[in-house]
């Protein structure tokens, strides 16, 4: 007799997610989530499949698949438990495997990023209605103001519905906006979308760029 599934299997569990190709259609690369019960979340791993054979590229469980910067390079983000929940931390990673190495670190918390051209990107991050312009504040402003959030982290203030999606904790007073993002000797950040406005996707075809 077989021996039934139990709730508890489910943590064994392994989930292929996000799969992405290069751009030359050589290699293929996916993040694998799996779960974390202590910390009640999913640790995620990034693995390639090139040349006809899967590898693992990071072991540390905190890395996501972002996109290929070219044929040889991923971009990949890192989301480290002491980080700044006000920034978000890319890297790049080569397919020949090596450690990741910093490339850009963005002043908001981003959902998507978008290659229009190089040293061209579109992406879009989480603002506070009340603070729009957060993403201009310099480190110490920014670490001021990160204080202050976890000082009063025991209360929630809830004045617009819906303040709450699964996943996403609350969301009061949050919305999603579109980000134009230079990088050159300096990186230049622009928001592009009103505060009250809520963008839930976009594309890039040729040098437009289309939005919900």
């Amino acid at each position: 007799m077989k021996k039934p599934i139990e709730i508890r299997d489910l943590l064994s569990y392994k989930y292929p997610e996000n799969l992405q190709y290069s751009p030359d259609g050589k290699v293929l690369a996916f993040q694998v989530a799996y779960a974390d019960e202590e910390k009640n979340q999913y640790k995620r791993d990034i693995y390639v499949v090139k040349e006809g054979e899967v590898k693992p590229y990071t072991s540390d469980g905190i890395s996501s698949l972002i996109f290929f910067e070219d044929e040889e390079t991923m971009v990949i983000e890192k989301h480290k438990d002491n980080c700044d929940s006000t920034t978000t931390e890319l890297y790049r990673l080569s397919i020949h495997g090596g450690e990741a190495l910093p490339w850009l670190t963005l002043p908001f918390p981003m959902h998507d990023i978008k290659k229009m051209k190089d040293n061209f990107y579109y992406a879009l991050g989480i603002i506070d209605m009340n603070d729009p312009d957060a993403y201009k504040d310099n480190e110490e402003v920014r670490k001021e103001k990160e204080k202050k959030k976890k000082e009063d982290a025991d209360y929630q203030v809830v004045d617009e519905v819906p303040y709450w999606f699964n996943g996403a904790g609350f969301v009061n007073k949050n919305r999603t906006a579109l980000f134009e993002i230079k990088v050159g000797n300096k990186v230049e950040v622009k928001r592009l979308t009103a505060k009250n406005m809520d963008v839930s996707e976009f594309i890039i075809e040729g040098d437009k760029v289309y939005f919900v």
